[in-house]
């Protein structure tokens, strides 16, 4: 008989209202009155049962602290945590520092979709494969 792969609770998840709202300690008839909806809408909305729309998304954000976004599984638009932590970074140094975010951001530009690890150093180059900057990246900048 062919062994499956479990999914982590986390990927099974339709999106990730359950996690927050249990991270702060919050039961789901606690969340559904701060909300002003039927506890057993709300479970339903946890388990993927119903769509977790933009109006909703607004109200349970504000409930729970977060950005309509971050309800939302990753693979579905979501953010990552190290992708919230980034941007929460951005937005709490002073602006000259940002300026450094920035150049980062723009010097990656050619580099985005490149499915292969660029090495930074001809060094580290895989199995002596040599320069692996992708086309149209050697002249950008």
């Amino acid at each position: 008989m062919a062994r499956t792969t479990r999914l982590s609770r986390e990927d099974e998840m339709p999106n990730r209202v359950r996690d927050l709202r249990k991270q702060r300690e919050m039961t789901l008839v606690e969340l559904a009155e701060k909300i002003g909806m039927a506890h057993g809408h709300l479970a339903k909305i946890e388990r993927g049962h119903r769509d977790l729309n933009q109006q909703w998304m607004e109200r349970i954000g504000a409930a729970l602290d977060v950005e309509p976004a971050d309800l939302l599984h990753p693979r579905d638009g979501g953010l990552t945590e190290e992708e919230r932590d980034l941007i929460r970074t951005y937005r709490a140094v002073p602006a000259a520092l940002r300026a450094g975010f920035d150049a980062l951001r723009e010097s990656a530009r050619p580099y985005m979709g490149t499915p292969e690890v660029v090495p930074l150093h001809p060094d580290e180059s895989a199995e002596g494969e040599g320069d692996t900057i992708p086309n149209g990246a050697r002249n950008a900048g």
